[in-house]
């Protein structure tokens, strides 16, 4: 059977022009579209476009963030009312694995304070509409609350206060 030819007019009901993924790529230069992301953030590529850019960083190397991080803080893990739970916490970074004590204060790495405020839980409860027209009858509501309650008792770093609060926020 005769193939008709592209943009041909075919016989009724018989035969419909061949259609190639080449008639719908445009003839645009190859990397038009592309983002090189070799040497810059997608934030700094698309600064217009509703991302809001940070003008200054915690850290200004990786260097002296490491050395924030292996600072020695001195915390107490609250106790906790749940009889089911265990005498001690579970925490690690990075394959560096630690078992924290509840109830009695301890040196330890602000790394693994990291992973404690990031730590987070949600609970759900579920509640009558009080709108009786409305379709479904319960509400769920949740709510997140920090999964391991602890207190910082000495830090050494000056911004070791302002960095906990945004990594105990940055974990909701």
């Amino acid at each position: 059977m005769p193939e008709a030819q592209a943009g041909s007019a075919a016989p009724k009901g018989k035969l419909t022009p061949r259609t190639y993924s080449d008639d719908f790529v445009d003839t645009q230069e190859e990397n038009d579209h592309v983002l090189d992301l070799t040497s810059s953030n997608v934030a700094a590529l698309m600064q217009g476009s509703g991302i809001e850019i940070i003008s200054e960083r915690e850290f200004n190397d990786k260097a002296a963030y490491i050395l924030f991080m292996e600072d020695v803080l001195t915390i107490e893990i609250n106790e906790t009312t749940d009889k089911n739970a265990a005498p001690v916490v579970f925490c690690g970074d990075n394959g560096d694995q630690r078992w924290l004590p509840r109830g009695i204060k301890f040196k330890i790495q602000r790394k693994f304070i990291e992973r404690l405020a990031q730590s987070h839980e949600r609970h759900y409860t579920t509640v009558n509409n009080p709108d009786r027209d409305a379709d479904n009858g319960m509400l769920t509501r949740t709510k997140g609350v920090q999964a391991i309650g602890f207190q910082v008792w000495h830090d050494p770093s000056p911004r070791g206060r302002q960095w906990l609060q945004r990594v105990t926020r940055s974990g909701n």
